[in-house]
């Protein structure tokens, strides 16, 4: 699963003589969520249809994920509208289109034992996204969400605000949440999965294209990390991209490919690779085309075609070159 990291920090500036709001520059970690004057509008007319149910939480349904939380109105509005937000932009890098058969539920609690209960997952884990496959018969290339929830929790804070949630982590599964409703199946190939999960856990979603993919790199802890473990391994080491498609979903965590760097943070530069580097788009595309028509079947954590792997290998391999440290000028 994707390990916890710090929260991303996002503010944004109005242009005191023009309509549209400037997007902010990559802003530190340590920096907190803020929302624009346009949103803070919206979030007013969400939180008017919170519900307060008889058990004291607060519903909404008023945005692309529906939220269950504790807390406040307020909280849920902000829930609600950060994933939509977020998910839009994960669409418009993807280039793809939504495919949820049911609205997506973010479930909030305030405390540990409340959230494994609804949500049992292993030691550590503190979100979670399921997905169940529609019946026999049913369109091949789609599934029906049957617990199409996100889940979080907030220990010890009965008033939490939304900077005390873990942002990075919400992001990460948000991203899985979109992917799965993108490719249409419950499981896709570990390496793409989780490597467009930790690509997007530092994504700003307000900034304009060129600044998010900056900022997303400088606040990227697995990039270091691979950079730190090039500049560290044999002269001349390149992993290889056909060791990292093998590794099948129930083996993924550990370290596979070498001892300073988890397959996580590898899978992490290979979707960096599809993202950034020249040339990579219609590989992305086909990629995903490929994924969408492979469906449901039980062995997809491994890509099949040779040549595939091949031409996907020879975009990351030119995107490390360019990333791994230079040697040192006498």
């Amino acid at each position: 699963m994707i390990e916890p990291s710090l929260l991303l920090t996002l503010a944004v500036l109005a242009q005191a003589d023009a309509q549209e709001e400037e997007p902010p520059p990559p802003l530190p970690n340590s920096m907190v969520w803020t929302w624009t004057k346009k949103q803070e509008s919206r979030l007013r007319k969400i939180e008017r249809e919170v519900v307060k149910g008889a058990d004291d939480r607060f519903r909404q349904k008023e945005t692309s994920y529906a939220v269950d939380t504790y807390g406040s109105p307020r909280l849920a509005a902000e829930i609600g509208l950060f994933l939509e937000v977020f998910e839009e932009s994960v669409l418009e890098v993807l280039d793809a289109d939504r495919r949820y058969s049911a609205q997506p539920t973010v479930k909030l609690f305030d405390n540990r034992a409340e959230f494994q209960k609804a949500a049992p997952m292993s030691a550590g884990a503190r979100l979670v996204y399921e997905a169940i496959p529609e019946p026999k018969g049913k369109t091949k290339h789609r599934i029906k969400i049957l617990a199409n929830d996100l889940f979080a929790y907030v220990e010890n804070n009965e008033k939490p605000t939304f900077n005390d949630l873990p942002l990075a982590d919400l992001r990460a599964e948000g991203a899985r949440a979109v992917l799965v409703g993108v490719l249409g199946r419950p499981n896709v190939s570990a390496w793409f999965e989780e490597g467009v999960c930790r690509w997007f856990s530092t994504w700003d979603p307000r900034e304009k294209k060129k600044l998010a993919f900056a900022g997303r790199l400088a606040r990227s802890e697995g990039m270091t990390t691979i950079i730190a473990s090039m500049k560290n391994a044999r002269t001349g080491w390149r992993p290889s991209l056909e060791n990292l498609t093998r590794i099948s979903p129930t083996s993924w965590p550990g370290r596979g490919l070498s001892s300073e760097a988890t397959n996580e943070q590898w899978s992490e530069s290979v979707i960096d690779a599809l993202m950034t580097a020249k040339g990579a788009k219609s590989t992305r595309e086909d990629l995903i085309e490929e994924f969408v028509r492979i469906g449901l079947a039980k062995t997809s954590h491994a890509l099949h075609d040779p040549k595939d792997i091949t031409s996907i290998e020879k975009i990351w391999l030119r995107h490390l070159d360019g990333l791994a440290p230079k040697a040192d000028s006498k």
